[in-house]
C-alpha cells in the first residue's frame, strides 16, 4: 500500500495540480500496487509519517502563506521526514515553502519549513515561460510551464538544467533536490504532463519497475507529451518563444 498525502487540495491546486496526486495514484492501481490520497488542510494533521509521498501544489501567494503558517506546527515532523528520505513533491508555489523564508509583497519575511537552504521573495512583475528541462530521474525531457512573481534563491543541489526557456525568465538550473525531496516551480499537472517522470516517480514508490501501462488514458497523456515537446523543440530550434 502506498500512501499519498495530498497537503491542502482545497488551497493550493491552481492549473490542475490536483492531477498529480489522482495520477500517481491512478499508476500504481493499475499497475497492481494498491494506493491510498489522504487529504490535509488547515488545522488537519494527522501523523504525516505514515505517508509514502507528500504532494502540495500552487495556490495564490496569500494562500500559500496562510498553508505556511499552518504548516510551521509540524515543522520539526517535515523535517525529520525530508531528513529520512520520505518523498515529498511540492511544485508551484509550495516550492518556496520548502526553503529558509518567504518575503511577501510587503516585505515581510515569513519563516520557511528550512527543508532546504533559500529565499523567497514575491513582487509584482508577473512573468510566463514554457520550459524544456532535464532530470536524473527520467531520461525523457520534462516538459512544464512557469508562471511567477517569484524570486528564488538557493546553493541547494537544483533539480532541474534548463534545456530551453521561452522566455528566458531563470537561469540554467530550476528548482532543488534533496535526498527525496523536489521544489519546483513548474505548475501545473507536471506528472500528468510528463509520463516518464509519473512513471519514475510511481516505481520507486512501488519498490519495483513498473511495467509500461498501455491504458487509454495513457496512450493519450503519451500523445500529448510528444505534441508539446515538438512544439517546443521546434520553437528551440528557431529561436521563438
Amino acid at each position: 500500500m502506498v500512501r499519498i498525502g495530498w497537503l491542502y487540495g482545497d488551497l493550493l491546486s491552481m492549473y490542475g495540480n490536483y492531477a498529480n496526486a489522482s495520477v500517481l495514484a491512478k499508476r500504481l492501481e493499475e499497475s497492481g500496487c494498491d494506493s491510498e490520497v489522504i487529504e490535509f488542510t488547515v488545522g488537519k494533521h494527522p501523523d504525516l509519517s505514515g505517508c509514502d509521498i507528500l504532494i502540495c501544489g500552487c495556490g495564490t501567494e496569500l494562500g500559500t502563506l496562510a498553508v505556511l503558517d499552518d504548516l510551521m506546527s509540524i515543522k520539526d515532523q517535515l523535517r525529520e521526514m525530508a531528513d529520512a528520505g520520505k518523498y515529498m513533491l511540492f511544485t508551484g508555489t509550495s516550492y518556496g515553502m520548502l526553503l529558509d523564508s518567504i518575503t511577501d509583497l510587503d516585505g515581510n519575511a515569513h519563516e520557511g519549513l528550512g527543508i532546504v537552504s533559500g529565499t523567497c521573495v514575491y513582487d509584482e512583475k508577473r512573468r510566463y515561460s514554457e520550459f524544456i528541462m532535464n532530470c536524473g530521474l527520467t531520461s525523457a525531457k520534462v516538459l512544464g510551464c512557469i508562471n511567477t512573481s517569484s524570486t528564488y534563491k538557493t546553493d541547494a543541489t537544483p533539480m532541474f538544467s534548463v534545456s530551453y526557456d521561452s522566455a528566458g525568465i531563470i537561469g540554467e538550473s530550476e528548482g532543488v533536490q534533496y535526498n527525496n525531496v523536489i521544489g519546483t516551480e513548474l505548475e501545473g499537472p507536471i506528472l500528468w504532463r510528463n509520463p516518464d517522470l509519473l512513471d519514475s516517480l510511481a516505481s520507486r514508490l512501488a519498490g519495483r519497475k513498473l511495467e509500461r501501462n498501455t491504458s487509454a488514458w495513457r496512450m493519450h497523456v503519451d500523445k500529448g507529451y510528444e505534441h508539446l515537446l515538438a512544439i517546443l523543440e521546434d520553437a528551440k530550434a528557431h529561436g521563438r518563444k
